[in-house]
């Protein structure tokens, strides 16, 4: 389980090349007991196996613009108003395990929609434990 903390400085929809730095993410958790598949049912019934494995970690994303931008054939597709960045995360686990890890993802994301924000919908990368 987890809760994230977004920070955004800019909405990318503001400005399709804003500084690439766009967000950062403070995040901790606590892992639990839990097949994947029955999660939701235990968190409903109240039954969560919490075990005393805890982390915490900071995450670092960025938009490196549009592939309207990109490839300007994009340009009035609703493919062109896709963003594509990245995001970097650096975790340090404690209890059960007892390491640091480190991930980085490319990202694409969905337009903004008014007054709220957009989605990632696609996300591949690659994680280490140290």
């Amino acid at each position: 389980m987890g809760v994230a903390l977004p920070w955004d400085w800019a909405s990318a929809d503001e400005s399709p090349r804003a500084p690439f730095l766009e967000s950062l993410a403070v995040y901790v958790g606590q892992g639990v007991d839990h097949n994947l598949l029955d999660l939701p049912r235990s968190i409903l019934g109240g039954d969560i196996a919490w075990e005393a494995s805890y982390f915490a970690g900071i995450g670092l994303s960025g938009t490196f613009g549009t592939f309207g931008e990109d490839i300007p054939s994009l340009g009035d597709n609703p493919l062109g108003k896709i963003r594509h960045g990245c995001e970097v995360v650096v975790a340090k686990h404690h209890g059960l395990q007892d390491n640091l890890e480190a991930g980085a993802a490319y990202l694409l994301r969905t337009p903004d929609a008014p007054r709220a924000v957009g989605s990632n919908f696609l996300a591949a990368g690659l994680c280490w434990r140290f």
